[in-house]
């Protein structure tokens, strides 16, 4: 890309919780770096909502999540700040620090930056909402769960497709979307609790307990299996 094309290019890096996007994008952030590379990687996390307004789009949800949902994240924001990026080249941002708040989170500051490509990361990144021939077959049901969709998961579902449909547009600028794919969607479990028990010990909070165990319901109850193995 680099190499072949004159205009900035936006790129998406997706996988469930755990499976090494961050690391992964932290890897290609530093060896850009030693290699004098314009390539920056952004997280759809940074676009997460302020604290308050975050609050106030998680209530309701019944695995009681502070983050993590379609429909947690300020669209404008996203949308200006990409489309600033493929038309000026130009990267302006926010960053979202998980450990505030005693791991609710909240945004922390900016990043500002002018790089050639831009790949943005984040657990349902290239995911669609359903056809409507799909619906009913794939919104009730998931045998891999370890337990049924309880009937508030059920509900909820179809509130998360559609807050995942406002989120196409963003993907419909992405020239290209790298997707790490897990054998088993849940190994997000095993992942996810590994993911957060670094993170206390790096910055002394993190989602533990009950709350962490719900945000695993979360990520392998919201969304159809179905949808994201197909990313």
């Amino acid at each position: 890309y680099l190499n072949n094309y004159d205009d900035p290019i936006l790129l998406g890096l997706s996988g469930l919780p755990g499976s090494g996007k961050s690391s992964l994008g932290h890897w290609i952030d530093n060896a850009s770096l030693e290699l004098g590379w314009p390539v920056k990687v952004i997280s759809l996390d940074d676009f997460y909502l302020s604290g308050d307004s975050l609050d106030i789009s998680m209530r309701g949800n019944p695995w009681l999540v502070p983050r993590g949902l379609p429909g947690s994240h300020s669209m404008e924001i996203i949308s200006d700040s990409l489309d600033k990026f493929l038309q000026t080249g130009n990267l302006s941002c926010p960053k979202f620090d998980k450990s505030l708040r005693n791991g609710l989170g909240d945004r922390s500051g900016k990043h500002e930056s002018k790089p050639k490509i831009v790949i943005l990361e984040g657990w349902f990144v290239g995911c669609y909402p359903l056809e409507p021939n799909d619906f009913q077959v794939f919104i009730n049901n998931e045998p891999a769960l370890h337990s049924s969709l309880t009937v508030e998961e059920k509900k909820y579902r179809i509130i998360v497709q559609d807050n995942l449909g406002k989120y196409t547009s963003i993907w419909s600028r992405l020239k290209k979307i790298w997707h790490l794919k897990a054998h088993e969607i849940l190994y997000t479990s095993d992942w996810k609790r590994q993911q957060e028990r670094d993170m206390f010990i790096r910055k002394g909070a993190a989602l533990t307990g009950d709350k962490l165990e719900s945000f695993i319901r979360m990520i392998s109850a919201s969304i159809p299996h179905h949808s994201l193995s197909d990313i």
